[in-house]
């Protein structure tokens, strides 16, 4: 593809077969972030979880765990893949990305980058979430989501999300300012490179005619953000705060953000919900004083 490489073709087997899976590790992980360890049925959990990663894994991440950086511009068959979360992913940095041309051209490096973190409610972690956050980066918290993209280099979302399949472009973040839909980011004046949506399914995309991904990372993509963190999958509350927590210990140290989520999701399956998407994104200085 660059530098003389011909490039090469993997086949990674039956659409449909691909598409059963990634719907049945999604059910696993949903079942994962309502049921609690000591139910009695946790261990059933676990081992279907592990067992489906693992076939999913067979199928399309161990033909592509040599691939160094690994690019994923998925077809519709793949869209909802939580590529972390693979056996043979994991702990690798792997980004989902629009386009190739888009990830090569889009990674950004931020000195000293603004930081805004905000909320929703009847989420027990978020607040400390988005506390945890302003107090790592020095940031502030903004009355509205609208105000954070517009003024700040990386903006932190923690609240209930929904991404709507039959209407992608309704699918929504719970805030305290009220429900924001997708569409309504359309168009909107956006400074943030990166943003990082602690949010359930929020990861996810709806392809129409022409496999075009539709949805509220999506948006967000195609609204000028270079950088999407996101869950493709239900998270726990708890689990999803301490994710984000190491992500951000990271991220200030300067590890790039494909790195950085890989780090931090490594040690848990079900923490590979998260996705990194776009382009990269990395800071060469501390964050600006509020």
């Amino acid at each position: 593809v660059t530098d003389g490489d011909r490039g090469r073709l993997v086949r990674l087997g039956d659409v449909a077969r691909l598409e059963s899976l990634v719907s049945a590790v999604h059910s696993d992980l949903a079942a994962r972030a309502t049921v609690p360890a000591s139910h009695p049925l946790s261990g059933v959990v676990d081992a279907s979880l592990a067992a489906r990663l693992q076939e999913l894994s067979d199928a399309v991440g161990a033909p592509l765990a040599s691939a160094r950086p690994l690019v994923v511009v998925p077809s519709r068959a793949l869209t909802g893949v939580p590529w972390l979360a693979l056996p043979d992913l994991r702990g690798r940095a792997v980004t989902v990305a629009p386009t190739a041309s888009s990830w090569a051209a889009g990674a950004v490096t931020v000195d000293r980058p603004r930081v805004s973190a905000l909320g929703g409610p009847d989420l027990p972690s978020a607040e400390a979430e988005v506390d945890g956050v302003l107090a790592r980066w020095r940031g502030r918290r903004p009355a509205t989501l609208a105000e954070a993209l517009a003024s700040s280099d990386l903006v932190h979302v923690a609240a209930h999300g929904r991404h709507r399949s039959d209407s992608p472009l309704f699918s929504s973040l719970r805030l305290d300012e009220g429900t924001v839909v997708a569409h309504e980011l359309e168009g909107a004046g956006i400074r943030a490179s990166h943003v990082v949506l602690s949010a359930c399914e929020v990861g996810r995309a709806s392809h129409r005619p022409g496999d075009q991904p539709l949805g509220l990372t999506a948006t967000l993509l195609a609204s000028g953000v270079g950088c999407v963190v996101a869950p493709v999958a239900p998270v726990a509350d708890k689990t999803s705060a301490e994710i984000m927590a190491r992500y951000h210990e990271e991220l200030a140290d300067g590890v790039d953000a494909a790195s950085a989520l890989a780090r931090a999701t490594a040690d848990r399956a079900e923490a590979g919900s998260f996705s990194h998407f776009g382009s990269n994104w990395c800071i060469t200085g501390v964050a600006a004083d509020s």
